[in-house]
């Protein structure tokens, strides 16, 4: 009778290397070229976003600077008008006091001719004013 061999089920096949053909190269370069474009265009986009981001900070401090300086000029303005307005009043007030008191004073002239106390009080009115 012949002998039969044994042959163990799992043999051993030694290194076999995986074959890979050019399809599958340029397969992998393409995607390997999309996913780099995807990050050079998120890359881009967000360096966009930081330029736009600090000229709208940069226009916006221009902005209040501008409006800051208007209302300084504003504000100095109604300073100015008010001390103007100050100083007309009592003006004013000084010119209808004169008036007044050049008034009296007519009067108790004319009263002084009339009595002698009258006449003290119209010197009073005609000295000069400090």
């Amino acid at each position: 009778m012949a002998r039969r061999q044994y042959r163990a089920a799992a043999q051993g096949r030694g290194f076999n290397a995986i074959t890979v053909s050019n399809a599958n190269l340029t397969q992998l370069e393409a995607e390997s070229n999309r996913v780099l474009e995807g990050m050079r265009a998120r890359r881009d986009a967000d360096l966009q976003n930081k330029r736009q981001i600090l000229q709208d900070m940069q226009d916006n401090a221009n902005y209040y600077d501008k409006v800051r300086k208007r209302d300084f000029n504003i504000a100095s303005t109604n300073i100015e008008t008010q001390q103007r307005q100050a100083q007309y009043d009592e003006a004013e007030r000084f010119k209808r006091y004169q008036e007044a008191s050049s008034g009296a004073a007519k009067v108790f002239e004319n009263l002084s001719s009339l009595s002698n106390a009258a006449g003290q009080k119209a010197g009073r009115y005609t000295e000069p004013v400090d």
